[in-house]
């Protein structure tokens, strides 16, 4: 099983079967996800949904004026559904999960691995870029 976390900790997360549930580990390029990460890359890795659940979530007022959800879901309008919804931390602003609205990639979960609370458990995962 692996755990995770916010960067507030307030949101928890745990991912139950790791050996089935990790596909892959994937450092993207492409501009969405540098804006998100602030980097050259993000580095994620990919499991079903459901094998992907939210253990805690905040029941803090938002930060964020006119959010009423301690985890907010953004959606970017973009000429392509490949990064689908974004789904952060209103009041330290990480980024929990990405969910995909292409072909192929709906049931999947992009977890960004900084978020992992044990990023050296996925260490040995074979990595694939994506640009």
């Amino acid at each position: 099983m692996l755990t995770g976390s916010c960067l507030c900790t307030v949101n928890k997360y745990t991912i139950i079967n790791k050996d089935a549930a990790v596909f892959r580990k994937i450092i993207c390029h492409c501009a969405r996800c540098r804006k998100i990460s602030g980097e050259y890359t993000t580095t994620n890795i990919v499991v079903p949904k459901t094998s992907f659940k939210l253990t805690r979530v905040s029941k803090w007022p938002s930060l964020v004026p006119g959010l009423l959800k301690s985890t907010h879901t953004f959606n970017a309008v973009l000429p392509d559904d490949k990064h689908g919804h974004i789904c952060f931390c209103s009041h330290c602003g990480s980024v929990l999960y990405r969910e995909s609205e292409m072909q192929g990639m709906r049931g999947l979960i992009f977890v960004p691995v900084g978020t992992l609370d044990d990023i050296d458990s996925v260490s040995d995962l074979r990595k694939e870029e994506w640009y």
